[in-house]
C-alpha cells in the first residue's frame, strides 16, 4: 500500500517549478505561453480557522489556479 502523503510530497515538490506549472497551464488552459517568469506562486501553508490548505496556486496575469487535494471525510 503506498503512503498518500509521500505521493502529495512528490507532486507538489515537482509542480513547485515554473517551468512545470506553466507547461500544465499551458495543458490545461489550450494556451501557449512560453514566459515562466510571469508566473507568481502563492501556495499558502494553512488557514487561520481550518487545517485546509491550497496544495498548489500561482497565478499568471489575471489568473488564478489553484490545485487542492480532495479528501474524504
Amino acid at each position: 500500500m503506498t503512503n498518500p502523503k509521500v505521493r502529495d510530497t512528490v507532486f507538489c515538490k515537482y509542480m513547485s517549478t515554473r517551468d512545470h506549472l506553466l507547461a500544465l497551464l499551458n495543458a490545461i488552459k489550450g494556451t501557449r505561453y512560453t514566459d515562466p517568469s510571469g508566473i507568481k506562486i502563492n501556495t499558502l501553508s494553512g488557514s487561520f480557522y481550518s487545517n485546509i490548505k491550497n496544495d498548489i496556486s500561482f497565478m499568471l496575469d489575471t489568473l488564478i489556479m489553484m490545485l487542492i487535494e480532495h479528501q474524504t471525510l
